[in-house]
């Protein structure tokens, strides 16, 4: 639509139209059209970065120990002793071999 509406013009203005004009300007309107459909995926990819970095902000600024998954108890010698509600797993298992490897 692009292209027409620019030849339609370009002779409308009373210029003359030739071979050379009409290949310059159709290379021209195909690297335009390249810009114009990445343009939308640009702004829509960086839409989703902003909201992925939001996360992983959010997630960064969280407090180690969330409050309602930790206890505290005071002890004999006034030091605090914490207890974590829930199971934590490294991803290790340990090996049950007898021959100390």
């Amino acid at each position: 639509m692009v292209p027409t509406v620019c030849f339609a013009v370009f002779i409308g203005l009373g210029n003359d139209i030739d071979l050379a004009t009409v290949m310059i300007a159709m290379i021209y309107f195909d690297r335009l059209s390249w810009c114009q459909n990445w343009f939308p995926k640009f702004l829509t990819d960086f839409q989703e970065m902003s909201v992925s970095f939001s996360h992983i902000q959010r997630f960064l600024l969280t407090p180690d120990l969330q409050p309602k998954f930790k206890d505290r108890q005071k002890l004999a010698s006034s030091e605090l002793s914490l207890t974590v509600k829930g199971d934590f797993f490294w991803g290790f298992s340990e090996k049950s071999s007898g021959d100390g490897k």
